[in-house]
């Protein structure tokens, strides 16, 4: 039952728990947007000294680092705000999807050159 059909008859420990229970998922949420933010950076130095060892970027890649930071700023949106703009997950997923196009383009042309 809510609150809202109970009246002034909501026990109070009932109350305290409720508060207990959304600070503890509040806790998690914030933390996990943290990890999610850290990991995310640890990511992209990974890819950029791919990039170095590499000697060359290539369209895909940039793609990629486009991607991250699509989910960085993701999960600033939600941190700051509690909400995610319905823009910025269909932009990741267009991102992926023309990364996804552009590596198979490469693997094929690659293919083609070995025969």
């Amino acid at each position: 039952m809510s609150k809202q059909h109970l009246g002034n008859d909501y026990p109070e420990a009932t109350e305290k728990l409720d508060r207990s229970v959304l600070g503890f998922f509040s806790a998690a949420e914030r933390i996990l947007l943290v990890i999610i933010s850290l990991l995310t950076m640890l990511a992209v130095a990974f890819e950029l000294t791919q990039f170095f060892e590499a000697g060359r970027i290539r369209l895909a890649d940039l793609l990629l680092l486009f991607i991250y930071l699509e989910v960085i700023g993701m999960a600033y949106a939600y941190y700051a705000t509690h909400s995610v703009p319905v823009t910025l997950p269909v932009l990741i997923a267009i991102t992926g999807i023309t990364r996804l196009i552009i590596s198979a383009g490469e693997r094929s042309r690659t293919q083609q050159a070995v025969v």
